[in-house]
């Protein structure tokens, strides 16, 4: 029998023909993936897609090319409704920030260059054509560097439609001859935020592309050129609104600070920026230097390591700015550490470099506002200070030396400290943050949730206001004027004779503008109106800093306050102004030419806290654990019976009341004014040894000593109160109080055919001062207790036996 083999009679070039073959049925397949020839990937790169346009790569292996340190891009415009004669027209907007942190500029489309100011470049003619029009963009390298670089560019698509009117050809009334009037009326084809990336690798780099992980957004916010004002820029470019039923309220949080860099947790420049038209941005110093070398410098302190007390004392001077270029104040908000912990300082060299400067300080991230369901979304600031009145030439405003700054730190919240100025003006504006980027800007109404507290507002009175018995010894202070932290019941020193300067010689105060309504003081504020205007209110007590045993006048003496953030009587020195619109003007005045001033969204009163968790678990949880437990415990629905007995054949297991608290400074300056827990005992459930078997824990998860807490049992009801002075102390700040119930139940119920459960809930009661209390109740956990098997073994025998008829239900 013959075989026939065919033409390939060999086994080896059977074997390389397959191989042949199957390349060429694998190669388009492989070349439509993208995964060979760098020129088919780029062809069929899309950078953007609607309805309406379509943007690629170019087409061939021609569509990004270099010459030296230019760059530029072919792109292929797939318009195919631009219809003669109303072409559509396309202008890219790029961002200069962005283009300045990507290394490019000068970016031209046909010999056309950007605008440097707006970033935008057009508009540009998209003619009909079904393969589409192509437009050259070439942008320049700022430097040699070889990298690979990712720029979004907004992309805008107008069409111009002519509307046409006819008119006469004189006023004639008779004349019949007729012409027409055209007008040109331009129409947006696309959603505002149309936008494309384009990729390069810049003078010679070859590894790999900088593509943008959309997982992993960029956080630096955008800004405008070195010539423009960040707020004007934002509200030119910006055109969303964040209003109505979109926003509650707006919460200037106390421990933001704008984002660092994600790889060394360091402050990032372009989310905590400064901007003046008197110094550029070039000439923003990064180290002190010993003299002043500028009518106005500034200095950028990032991640300060130095904290002090930078204001100044009686006899500071130039010379002793070295502290307040190097140093982050001590009375700041001060963080966990010197990343991302730093500051501006504007340091003037005479009283007439003050004239006409204006500076804008934009903080990426200060807190977050609320929408209409209260879920928090992320919100960023920018805070413009002009008007600037030095205070040099005014008595009893220049007691503190003769340093001329302005110090600003990168958490809001912290407020800023101005020294030998009489008064400044200062315009606040809130935008919402999105991946990096503002996006909206925030509109609130009278009725939202959104205020300003400006607090710290001393009053440093006169000599003989001071009373030297709480002291120990008067004080050798001038005339007019003393340091003395004693200093109380002053009465206002003001009146229109002052017109030239702050309205009460020695009170500092804030004078709401534009965007404020009418102002709000806390019960039994320190604050009192002033016969200079009705818009003014001074301090009638001082803030001290101390405390040892000098510490007495705020710690006991309801005439004077603690000059902290969450200092004892702080909420009385302060005043609120509730907000309407989208800006916020504020006039601010110091008393003695040295002014620390917050800036907050907290209440001067306290509020309503959340609703407590209730918790049941085995004895073994500890606060931690149930710090950490956003259910009902481990022993919810569980048999109770898993737990250890005692001698006296008891089980034993834990009832506990977590109750979070809001951050003082964040949404109010003060604690509750008292603060009760109540849990009713189930019956047959008991606390282990009475009142023993109570404890109360601090936010920092320590317990309370004993004395600061009264506890009360009434058959099954225990009440545990805080003390009046326990509760001035608590430490609010956003993390749970905890109540732990030692609690017990006979092991006999057990022998019982029944099983048994226990259903608990527990009350807290928050007192509000002149608002009453609030009083809220905790969701019900359940415990059970399931009869021996001993006597489950027993029933089913007797049944069996026809001794017992009906057996209980054991689920």
């Amino acid at each position: 029998m013959e075989t026939h083999r065919g033409i390939l009679p060999n086994k080896r070039l059977r074997f390389w023909w397959a191989v042949v073959g199957l390349i060429a049925l694998v190669v388009p397949y492989v070349t439509n993936m993208g995964l060979l020839a760098k020129t088919v990937y780029a062809a069929e790169k899309t950078l953007y897609k609607s309805d309406r346009l379509t943007v690629t790569a170019g087409d061939g292996d021609g569509w990004q090319w270099q010459s030296g340190r230019d760059v530029s891009w072919k792109l292929n415009f797939i318009d195919k409704e631009s219809k003669w004669p109303n072409w559509d027209k396309v202008t890219f907007k790029i961002d200069p920030a962005a283009a300045k942190k990507a290394g490019l500029t000068d970016f031209k489309v046909d010999g056309k260059s950007w605008d440097a100011k707006t970033g935008e470049l057009g508009a540009f003619t998209i003619y009909d054509n079904d393969d589409g029009h192509s437009l050259n963009l070439t942008a320049t390298s700022t430097n040699d560097e070889k990298r690979a670089v990712s720029l979004p560019i907004g992309l805008s698509l107008t069409q111009e439609v002519a509307e046409t009117k006819t008119v006469k050809e004189s006023a004639d009334a008779e004349s019949t001859s007729k012409k027409e009037a055209t007008k040109v009326a331009p129409v947006s084809l696309l959603p505002d935020d149309a936008k494309m990336t384009i990729q390069a690798k810049v003078n010679g780099y070859e590894g790999e592309e900088a593509t943008p992980n959309p997982d992993d957004p960029e956080v630096s916010v955008p800004a405008p050129n070195d010539e423009e004002d960040p707020n004007a820029y934002y509200n030119r470019t910006i055109t969303d609104v964040v209003s109505g039923e979109a926003i509650s309220g707006i919460l200037i949080e106390r421990t933001v600070r704008t984002t660092p860099l994600k790889d060394t947790g360091k402050t990032d420049p372009n989310n905590f920026r400064i901007w003046s038209n008197k110094v550029a941005q070039a000439d923003i110093k990064d180290t002190a230097d010993t003299g002043y070398n500028a009518p106005i410098s500034i200095y950028r302190k990032s991640d300060i390591s130095y904290v002090t007390q930078i204001d100044g004392s009686e006899n500071d001077n130039d010379a002793d700015q070295t502290k307040v270029r190097t140093g982050y104040h001590q009375q700041y908000e001060q963080g966990t550490g010197a990343n991302n912990r730093s500051a501006y300082t504007i340091a003037f060299q005479n009283d007439a470099a003050m004239n006409g400067a204006e500076f804008t300080v934009v903080y990426d991230h200060v807190g977050d506002y609320t929408d209409g369901s209260g879920k928090l979304h992320p919100l960023g600031a920018t805070m413009t200070i002009s008007n600037i009145n030095q205070s040099s030439g005014i008595t009893g405003h220049n007691m503190l030396g003769d340093m001329r700054f302005i110090d600003i730190p990168n958490n809001l919240y912290s407020g800023l400290i101005y020294h030998e100025i009489d008064s400044l003006d200062i315009k606040l504006q809130f935008f919402a943050l999105e991946d990096g980027q503002f996006t909206k800007k925030i509109q609130v109404d009278s009725t939202d949730d959104a205020q300003i507290t400006f607090s710290s507002l001393n009053n440093f009175g006169r000599a003989q206001n001071s009373d030297a018995s709480e002291s120990g010894s008067a004080k050798n202070a001038p005339n007019d004027f003393t340091w003395d932290p004693y200093t109380k019941n002053i009465n206002g020193q003001g009146g229109n004779g002052w017109a030239n300067y702050s309205p009460d010689k020695y009170a500092e105060t804030v004078v709401g503008g534009a965007g404020t309504l009418a102002v709000e003081t806390a019960k039994g504020s320190f604050m009192q109106k002033s016969g200079y205007g009705q818009f003014h209110w001074y301090s009638t007590a001082h803030g001290i800093y101390s405390t040892g045993p000098d510490a007495k006048p705020w710690n006991g003496d309801n005439q004077n306050f603690q000059d902290t953030l969450d200092g004892i009587n702080f909420e009385k020195a302060a005043l609120t102004y509730p907000l309407e619109g989208q800006q916020y003007n504020f006039t601010l005045y110091t008393g003695d030419g040295n002014t620390w001033q917050t800036i907050s969204s907290a209440l001067t009163h306290p509020i309503a806290l959340t609703e407590p968790q209730k918790l049941v678990t085995t004895d073994d949880q500890t606060y931690a654990d149930i710090a950490n437990d956003a259910g009902k415990g481990n022993l919810h629905e569980k048999n109770v019976a898993i737990t250890s007995t005692t001698n006296a054949d008891k089980f034993n297991f834990t009832y506990w009341v977590k109750q979070q608290t809001y951050d003082i400074g964040t949404s109010s300056l003060m604690v509750p004014t008292s603060l009760v827990f109540e849990d009713t005992l189930p019956t047959d459930i008991s606390l282990r040894n009475g009142a023993s078997s109570v404890t109360l824990y601090k936010t920092d998860g320590t317990a309370y000593a004993k004395s600061d807490y009264t506890v009360a049992i009434s058959g099954q009801k225990v009440t545990v109160t805080l003390n009046p002075t326990a509760i001035k102390k608590a430490d609010f700040n956003g993390q749970n109080m905890a109540l732990r119930l030692d609690v017990q139940v006979d092991a006999k119920l057990a022998s019982g055919f029944y099983d048994d459960e226990w259903k608990n809930t527990a009350t807290v009661i928050t007192g509000l001062g002149d608002d009453g209390t609030s009083t809220k109740h905790t969701e019900e956990v359940d415990t059970k207790l399931k009869k021996c098997q001993r006597l489950t073994l027993l029933s089913t025998r007797l049944t069996k036996l026809g001794l017992l008829w009906q057996v209980p239900s054991l689920s």
